[in-house]
């Protein structure tokens, strides 16, 4: 898988992640304040993780423009993107994805923002051939205006 295959598999991960927080982002305001149930935070954002994965295999460009913020800071390894930028990775990347999930998932609440660390698992077809890449990630989520939207995502290739 070449370098902008990478970049393009990880940026619909982002789109996939933004589809997600579309799906759950209904939740009122007072549900992420002192008093709110314990893991409501916890599942509200995972949900967002895995909505990002589906958001990737669909190319669901609008899901990521949804899940991630304006200013949205992408990088993976060497390479920094914006929220148009990893948009258009996942619009043109040349591969298809099969499957996207994550793995080892764990939250650090500091409401209103979060941070969740885990491993992201990709497997596509890339010039008719399957692969398989899994990536160290760290996902930072702001909580405004009632919604959890992602504000910057870091991925790094889990060397095989």
């Amino acid at each position: 898988m070449t370098r902008n295959t990478v970049v393009a598999v990880v940026a619909a991960f982002a789109a996939a992640f933004a589809a997600a927080f579309a799906v759950t982002n209904e939740r009122r305001e007072d549900e992420h304040d002192s008093e709110a149930k314990p893991g409501a935070v916890q599942d509200s954002i995972f949900a967002l993780e895995k909505e990002w994965g589906r958001a990737l295999e669909r190319r669901d460009t609008a899901a990521f423009r949804r899940l991630t913020a304006p200013g949205f800071i992408y990088t993976e390894d060497n390479v920094v993107m914006t929220q148009d930028e990893l948009v258009q990775a996942i619009a043109t990347s040349p591969d298809t994805v099969v499957s996207a999930n994550n793995e080892e998932m764990h939250l650090h609440d500091h409401s209103p923002s979060a941070v969740v660390t885990g491993i992201f698992v990709v497997k596509a077809r890339s010039n008719g051939k399957p692969i398989t890449n899994r990536y160290r990630f760290t996902d930072v989520w702001a909580y405004r205006d009632g919604k959890w939207r992602a504000i910057a995502a870091q991925d790094y290739l889990i060397p095989k």
